[in-house]
């Protein structure tokens, strides 16, 4: 099943929204909390688009499948 979120974000303390291997991104921090909260290995969100490192977002779409 997919799910769409619409989210908002204060992008100071990440290097954007795309999830990179040093460095924190808004992606890799919603990904790991919703596997938590959704009891699931792994979760991931499909982003509708992407922000630099510090940008903030008022409406940031996303997408996530789920059995």
């Amino acid at each position: 099943m997919r799910y769409f979120l619409r989210l908002a974000y204060l992008g100071k303390n990440f290097s954007g929204w795309q999830r990179q291997p040093e460095a924190p991104s808004v992606q890799a921090v919603l990904e790991d909390a919703l596997a938590i909260a959704l009891q699931q290995p792994k979760v991931t969100l499909v982003g509708a688009g992407r922000t630099d490192a510090g940008v903030h977002a008022l409406e940031m779409l996303a997408h996530l499948d789920l059995p």
